[in-house]
């Protein structure tokens, strides 16, 4: 038996300040998310801000690109998926 789950990825253009040398640059990136469009941006917005700010970078002036749907069939993810024990023993 199938198990669908439906998985949106939204797309953002998103600039980067590296905290350490100040250098600026364009990057893209790709946050799931429980809906096809967010309410309010803000909340996507700070799970990018979250996510560069561990690695050292403020992130600044995030634009929505568009989002995308992927539909997962869950039961064959799952046979075809790594154990935790093996994932994390890689």
């Amino acid at each position: 038996m199938q198990q669908k789950y439906i998985l949106f990825l939204l797309g953002f253009d998103v600039t980067l300040e590296d905290r350490r040398t100040g250098e600026t640059e364009e990057e893209f990136i790709i946050i799931p998310f429980p809906g096809e469009h967010p309410e309010d941006t803000a909340d996507a917005h700070a799970v990018i801000r979250e996510y560069y700010s561990r690695l050292g970078y403020n992130a600044s002036n995030m634009r929505y690109r568009e989002s995308r749907v992927k539909e997962i069939d869950l039961a064959a993810a799952y046979d075809e998926a790594q154990t935790t024990e093996t994932y994390y023993a890689e």
